[in-house]
Parts: structure tokens; C-alpha cells; sequence
């Protein structure tokens, strides 16, 4: 609050992180200088004091940019007495780096899938039983990712044809007829089918749903970080793709699409609403204005068509 230590800059118009707080791991932020890690390490010191719980030296480790000069590492190093890590590879279930491999960085979901299928392969289960376990654990294991990276089609294409496998066969080592295709049986139950989930299109649902948040609350640390480094003069579903976006901005905006296709305005007093551009008419087709604007704005609001004083249309 004082100044003496500077949060991890977001962007330029962003904000800057200085903490985040999980269930039970806490991630800080500084400069790689000694001035602000004694400043660090007097805060925790205090903490440490004040409530009697002290940091647990063999579960923390030092992560520094590849900014830094290797004479601030050694010294601070030598001061701290923390071993660093150079990389890491997953934090809270999800790869912190995504390279141009995106199968190889979700490779552990479908590992993590295939180690539960090969269990309960040894034992003897009913088709009812099957179909709980797959849908309940193994449709379970990935929506956490899901809920943040777009996964790779062909890696949902590999999960799929490992549970199908697990459905229709009945020993560890026996192939059966797969009586019915995987895309029937992801019909509804309502259609007569199994109601499995299509990971595809579940994936897509979930980053529309994180589109929908940062739309819905805009003061909320996720939708300031994103605001300022990718649509810092409009709103996120005008955004565009960027320059060099991050694997997690790609996938949630390439979600969009989902929420302007199932998005229509409810007419209060019009302030926010644009004639021309969002879809606010009561009419199943487009919900749009077709004639194009001749009188007024082609930026003006839907409040320019109301009365002010009947709240009438004008």
C-alpha cells in the first residue's frame, strides 16, 4: 500500500498483481531486487507473528522472469535460502505454459482418464454401471481445464474413443461390436439416447460462460486484466483477437460467436442499447435493424425512440 512493493504489471493500462490467494498456496509478487524482498519477507515475518503460522520453506520456491540478471538471482538467492524453479509445467491442474503443442500441454487429462478406465477395467461392471462412472468421474476430469483453455478437437476425439472402448468391452483384454455410434449416443435422453456429453461443444459452452462473467462484471480482477490488455476501448464481445494473444485469451474469445448468437437486449430506458448494431427486436429471425441509419447516428441508442416523458415509442 505504501509503495515499497511493486506488483507484476498486466499490461500497460492493466493492473498490477502483487498476490493471489488460493485454498492453500499463496503466490507474491515483486521486483527482483533486494530492497523489495526484505520488504517481502518483513510483511511475512509479521504474518508469521501475528498468527502463529509460519511458511513452509520446503514447499516454496522462487520463480524469476527471464528478465532478471543472473547477479540479482544469486544475491537474493543467497539471502532467502529458497531453491527456484526454472519452469513450471502445471499449477492447480492447469499447464502454465502453452506452446505450439497443445496436445502435448493436455496430455496429462487424458492420462489421468485412461489410468481410471484402465482400473475399473479388471472389474466386473454392468452396463449401468459403466455409464454412471462415465459420465459422473471421467466427463468430470477435464471441465476444470475446459472452464479456461479450448482443448484440442483431437485430443477430445482420443478421450472419446477411449470411453467407448471402455463401454462396449467387457474383459481388459476383449473387443465387442460397438452397437451404436458415440455421436447418437450423446443425444439426450429425451431423444431416447444416453445424454453423453460432447467434450467439443461442452468445452465451447464453458469459455462462452467465462465470456459472459467478464461481460457481467467488469470490476471483478480477471475481466481488469483482460480489459486492459486486449480490449482496452470496447466491450469484450466487440473485442478482437489481438497481437500475440495468450492461448487462454484465444479460447475464450473464440467463444464469443456462441454468446452473440443467443444474446438478445430486453428494452428498459434504451441508454445502452444501439439501434443498429446489437439485437433488440422481437423478432426471432435476426433481431436486428435492417434499413439502414439515414436520420439519426449510426452509433445512437434505442432511448433517441422513446418519449422521456410517456416512456412511450416516439
Amino acid at each position: 500500500m505504501d509503495g515499497r512493493l511493486t506488483g507484476v504489471p498486466t499490461s500497460k493500462k492493466g493492473p498490477a498483481l502483487s498476490h493471489q490467494f488460493f485454498v492453500d498456496d499463496r503466490l507474491l509478487f515483486c521486483r527482483a531486487n533486494l530492497s523489495q524482498w526484505n520488504h517481502l519477507t518483513s510483511i511475512l515475518q509479521k504474518y508469521e507473528e501475528a498468527l502463529g503460522q509460519k511458511m513452509n520453506a520446503n514447499k516454496t520456491v522462487i520463480f524469476f522472469s527471464r528478465n532478471t540478471l543472473n547477479e540479482d538471482k544469486q544475491h537474493i538467492q543467497e539471502i532467502a535460502g529458497i531453491p527456484t524453479k526454472q519452469r513450471y509445467d502445471t499449477y492447480l491442474g492447469l499447464p502454465t505454459l502453452v506452446e505450439r503443442s497443445c496436445i502435448g500441454a493436455f496430455k496429462c487429462i487424458k492420462e489421468r482418464v485412461w489410468k481410471c478406465l484402465q482400473d475399473w477395467k479388471l472389474k466386473f461392471l454392468s452396463q449401468a454401471r459403466k455409464v454412471i462412472l462415465l459420465k459422473v468421474v471421467i466427463q468430470a476430469v477435464p471441465t476444470f481445464c475446459m472452464g479456461v483453455f479450448r482443448l484440442p478437437k483431437a485430443l477430445c476425439k482420443e478421450i472419446n474413443s477411449v470411453m467407448v472402448r471402455f463401454f462396449w468391452d467387457h474383459q481388459a483384454n476383449e473387443t465387442k461390436i460397438h452397437w451404436m455410434s458415440w455421436s447418437k449416443m450423446g443425444l439426450s435422453k429425451n431423444h431416447g439416447s444416453m445424454g453423453f456429453r460432447d467434450f467439443v461443444c461442452f468445452n465451447k459452452a464453458l469459455l462462452a460462460k467465462q465470456i459472459w462473467r467478464l461481460w457481467k462484471t467488469p470490476n471483478s480482477l480477471i475481466a481488469r486484466i483482460m480489459k486492459g490488455k486486449y480490449y482496452l476501448t470496447c466491450m469484450v464481445l466487440e473485442a478482437s483477437l489481438g497481437n500475440r494473444p495468450s492461448f487462454a485469451w484465444r479460447s475464450i474469445q473464440g467463444s464469443s460467436d456462441l454468446v452473440k448468437n443467443g444474446l438478445v437486449w430486453r428494452v428498459g430506458n434504451g441508454k445502452t442499447i444501439r439501434i443498429w448494431k446489437d439485437r433488440w427486436l422481437p423478432r426471432p429471425t435476426t433481431y436486428t435493424v435492417y434499413s439502414p441509419p439515414s436520420i439519426l447516428d449510426p452509433n445512437a441508442a434505442v432511448s433517441q425512440l422513446i418519449a422521456a416523458d410517456t416512456n412511450w415509442w416516439n
